[in-house]
């Protein structure tokens, strides 16, 4: 069914008060696929039939007054693929026009359309963050992963968006096939370079996706071979791989975290992005007329900064504090205690609860069975890599994914001075 012929979005039924959000933020879709679709290390188009449609902005605008009307809110997260300029454009004047009071986040593509006049009319219709694919800052990367764009052009339109007043996220990666560590660098060289015009960012590393161009055409994008796992994984979204030249994954992937750590305590807006998800920022911006003002609304002591980074590297040595021990216990004791000082009566029923315990101070952590086992290998022997390792093997998960949960529990857990590095 052609987008531009659906209804507006049904949200009858849902209690929007339930979800952990300060208020309700809807999603919604302005356009299916991407009007660009030439992305090689993009999967996403397989899932749109490789087409790509978009809904006239008069009916945007219209399911936007209608949903805001009838649940009482005024917040919109749109989740194309990218919104196009053209559309953008459109848009804005629409919902100015209609004296529609929303605020929005959408994804958008880093191109010389989003002019100085566009980004100040999205300003006003509206549109609070812009998340940004600039994927490499470097030019010759950019150009082999056919992103249609340059680092020149995105300077500019990051600027642009800047000082209209929009909150800017940028997406980049580490490790595309053929990218050489100078490459790599250049990117975080731009993000260094333009952290005055740039709010947030984030930095990954590449992922060989099932059903992209450099999946269906290995050769032309420098990998010499897609590995197929033993256990093969219906569900898995992408591939081992080995590239014919350029650094390794697992190469990428460490220059990304060390690469983090090291631009993020020193970005103009650090006090936000360390403490938010990327998918918060909407609801905090939109509370303030203006970004300063959120600024200046996070300003925090120097000392609290401490112990705030990432993990270094993989061969960082977690340590479980000498003072504390872990344990499960038979009783949820939290809530007990809870329970008393709230005047309940309620039984004490018996259940396995997984607990960090610091006998000094009376501290008391619940943790889930997964975190007590990552705490369990925390004892100053092994390094992240191998307890990253183990866990991937007793839990038969990709080793990747292990590690992300790992380093973001283990950074509370060092926040809490349970753990050391």
């Amino acid at each position: 069914m052609k987008i531009n012929s659906l209804p507006t979005p049904c949200f009858d039924g849902l209690n929007l008060k339930d979800y952990l959000s300060p208020e309700p933020v809807l999603p919604l879709l302005g356009s299916r696929g991407c009007y660009w679709g030439k992305c090689a290390f993009c999967s996403h188009n397989e899932a749109y039939g490789w087409h790509y449609q978009k809904r006239e902005a008069a009916k945007i605008a219209e399911d936007m007054r209608s949903l805001s009307e009838r649940h009482k809110v005024d917040k919109f997260a749109f989740a194309d693929e990218g919104l196009a300029p053209s559309l953008a454009d459109a848009l804005s004047d629409e919902l100015i026009k209609g004296g529609i009071q929303v605020s929005c986040s959408v994804n958008v593509r880093l191109e010389s359309r989003f002019t100085p006049e566009l980004c100040l009319k999205m300003r006003k219709a509206g549109f609070r963050v812009l998340f940004l694919g600039l994927e490499s800052g470097c030019n010759r990367v950019l150009e082999h992963m056919e992103k249609g764009t340059t680092r020149e052009i995105a300077v500019q339109v990051c600027r642009n968006i800047y000082r209209a007043d929009i909150w800017n996220h940028l997406y980049v990666f580490l490790g595309f096939p053929t990218e050489s560590e100078a490459e790599a660098g250049e990117t975080i060289d731009f993000l260094a370079d333009n952290r005055d015009i740039i709010r947030s960012f984030n930095i990954d590393y590449f992922s060989l996706g099932k059903g992209s161009a450099v999946a269906r055409l290995p050769e032309k994008y420098g990998v010499s071979g897609i590995i197929e796992s033993k256990t093969a994984d219906e569900f898995k979204l992408s591939h081992s791989y080995k590239t014919v030249s350029g650094i390794s994954q697992p190469e990428a992937r460490e220059m990304s975290i060390r690469s983090w750590t090291e631009l993020i305590n020193k970005h103009p807006s650090r006090d936000i992005f360390k403490r938010l998800m990327v998918g918060d920022l909407l609801l905090y911006v939109s509370r303030y007329p203006l970004i300063e003002d959120l600024l200046k609304a996070a300003q925090i002591p120097p000392k609290a900064e401490t112990h705030q980074d990432y993990p270094v590297s993989a061969s960082g040595v977690p340590r479980l504090d000498k003072h504390l021990t872990v344990a499960v216990l038979n009783f949820d004791l939290l809530q007990i205690k809870q329970n008393i000082s709230r005047k309940l009566t309620l039984p004490a029923t018996p259940v396995k609860t997984p607990v960090v315990y610091e006998p000094v101070k009376s501290r008391l952590v619940n943790v889930t069975l997964t975190e007590l086992a990552i705490l369990r290998l925390c004892d100053g022997q092994r390094d992240l890599g191998q307890i990253t390792a183990q866990l991937a093997a007793e839990y038969n998960a990709p080793k990747d994914v292990i590690e992300k949960d790992c380093r973001r529990f283990l950074l509370r857990m060092r926040e809490m001075q349970i753990i050391s590095f």
